[in-house]
């Protein structure tokens, strides 16, 4: 009788644990499933996996800031840098705003990088269309104060709306790294401040003691 109290017991135990394991088993797949959701959520932007190159203390970079835009929320470990553009009225209304944002090595690449800031400001284009070919040849390439390669790009042209979502792009090559300065607003703040925006981009250099 004991023999066969012990082997009851055995059995049992045994159904028991298959319970709790294929519970584990089930947890496991779902926190899987949930990681990789996460996974390819991030994946969606060109600049996954792109650090922002770490300086001590003060940025290694230095910029003549034009004195018709204000100083905006300051910079961060993101931004280096922060302007606002206000708009004619003053009321704050329709305002542009420029970024300047460092990220490691090419920082996602030209054409993945266009194609997110079109899609930000509502333009759907793939990259095998004729008039995003066209937009990527019209880039133009130039140089910095500091003598750094840069390109820049203005998305003005494919906006028809006056009022309408634009943006102003200068991807400059800081060697381990790419700068971006991008303007984002109304198109009609951003072609007033073009030539504004092209000086900013030009006066970029780095700090002599970090040359």
């Amino acid at each position: 009788m004991k023999k066969h109290g012990f082997v009851k017991w055995l059995l049992i135990t045994g159904i028991l644990m298959s319970f709790v394991f294929c519970g584990s088993e089930e947890k496991v797949r779902k926190y899987s499933e949930k990681v990789d959701k996460k996974t390819v959520s991030k994946m969606k932007s060109p600049h996954h996996g792109f650090n922002h190159p770490k300086s001590k203390g003060e940025s290694k970079y230095e910029w003549e800031m034009p004195s018709e835009w204000k100083k905006g929320s300051g910079g961060s470990r993101m931004r280096l840098a922060t302007f606002v553009i206000e708009s004619e009225d003053g009321s704050g209304k329709g305002k542009g705003e420029c970024t300047i944002i460092p990220l490691s090595g090419d920082g996602g690449g030209l054409i993945p990088n266009v194609q997110l800031w079109l899609d930000q400001i509502g333009i759907k284009l793939d990259p095998k269309d004729e008039i995003f070919k066209g937009f990527i040849e019209k880039k133009k390439l130039f140089t910095t104060t500091d003598g750094m390669n840069a390109v820049g790009l203005d998305m003005t042209e494919l906006v028809a709306d006056p009022n309408g979502q634009a943006v102003l792009v200068s991807m400059i090559d800081a060697g381990d790294s790419t700068v971006f300065i991008k303007l984002r607003g109304p198109k009609k703040i951003l072609v007033t401040q073009r030539d504004v925006f092209n000086r900013l981009s030009r006066s970029f250099r780095k700090k002599k003691n970090d040359k």
